[in-house]
């Protein structure tokens, strides 16, 4: 008798558990129980595409508009894990720069961090809900990228500039606001040009007619971001956040002093250190000390080309120093700062 009963609750137990099926995630497996409300796999995973514009900010400026992009209020809480990819880079053939600003939400409380957008830059945290926005930093229209001086006619579309450019089909061109145009004005290239002097637009310009005119390009791009359930998987570096555009070059005996981003989730640094001239044994004589906020406490020291990784950043840290203490050289330092997650 009781072993016709302990088969019969096996079988009944064999019944529910074929019908609860299960989602194979990164790191367990959940089934439709506790996947929450709306019992499907939206729970688990979401995606969004975001048109960018490639703009005036400088990299590392943290300045200019944040376009949304993933916002979601109804995660299973636990480990999630964000991946982007550039779906369709920029017409141009100038690069951007992309930051991505991450509020992961546990119970109303935000966990931020900022993080550089390239294909395949990866994040992991835990939430309850997530909140995306992406900002471009391309350092588009400042004055070492604006075009030749261009000459316009009011009603033709047709622009005539003082030297070749090179303009790609659906790229943008910006006019500031002068005495001809006494409002910025945009317009998109119809037809790619290579060394040529004579761009058509897809429309008649509206400014007056000059022959001194000022102008930018800027371009547009797609941006994918995907969340899943699961964490990242563990792998040589950290996601990262650049905010130098070119190299930080340093004479013999003048220190200089890099902020620390105290609001991105920073929690390591790599500092790379090459010699402007002579033997690369010089770029040995470059090394890095951290400080406090009063800058008056030294809370940690490496030497980077002893310690080619990943170093740590001292908890309490604001401040990273430079130094180069070679008698004859000068020395270039590159920085990009790891972010937890």
């Amino acid at each position: 008798m009781a072993k016709t009963i302990f088969c019969g609750i096996l079988s009944a137990f064999l019944v529910l558990a074929s019908c609860s099926p299960t989602y194979n995630t990164t790191n367990e497996f959940i089934t439709e129980s506790d996947a929450g409300d709306g019992d499907t796999m939206s729970n688990l995973t979401r995606s969004f595409l975001s048109v960018m514009t490639t703009s005036q900010n400088r990299l590392g400026s943290f300045a200019g508009d944040k376009v949304p992009s993933l916002q979601i209020d109804d995660l299973v809480p636990g480990e999630y894990t964000l991946e982007f990819q550039v779906v369709e880079p920029p017409v141009d053939p100038e690069d951007f720069a992309l930051y991505a600003y991450i509020s992961w939400k546990v119970d109303g409380q935000q966990i931020e961090r900022i993080i550089n957008v390239f294909s395949g830059a990866v994040i992991s945290g835990v939430a309850g809900a997530v909140d995306v926005k992406l900002q471009d930093q391309s350092g588009r229209g400042t004055v070492t990228n604006f075009l030749p001086n261009a000459s316009v006619v009011h009603g033709s579309a047709i622009i005539t500039f003082a030297a070749p450019v090179t303009l790609s089909q659906g790229q943008i061109i910006i006019f500031p606001p002068s005495l001809s145009t006494p409002f910025q004005q945009t317009y998109t290239v119809a037809l790619g040009v290579t060394n040529s002097v004579t761009v058509q637009i897809t429309q008649a310009y509206a400014g007056g007619t000059s022959g001194l005119v000022n102008s930018f390009s800027i371009a547009t791009y797609k941006v994918a971001a995907a969340l899943s359930k699961g964490t990242r998987p563990t792998i040589m570096q950290p996601p990262t956040l650049l905010t130098q555009t070119i190299a930080l070059i340093l004479v013999a005996g003048a220190p200089q002093s890099i902020p620390i981003p105290q609001d991105a989730g920073v929690i390591s640094v790599l500092v790379t250190v090459i010699a402007g001239a002579g033997p690369q044994t010089e770029s040995l004589n470059g090394w890095v000390d951290f400080l406090d906020k009063a800058g008056s406490l030294v809370l940690g020291n490496f030497v980077p080309n002893y310690f080619s990784g990943w170093f740590p950043v001292p908890v309490g840290a604001f401040t990273m120093r430079l130094h180069n203490e070679s008698t004859t050289a000068t020395l270039s330092y590159g920085i990009q700062w790891g972010i937890e997650g």
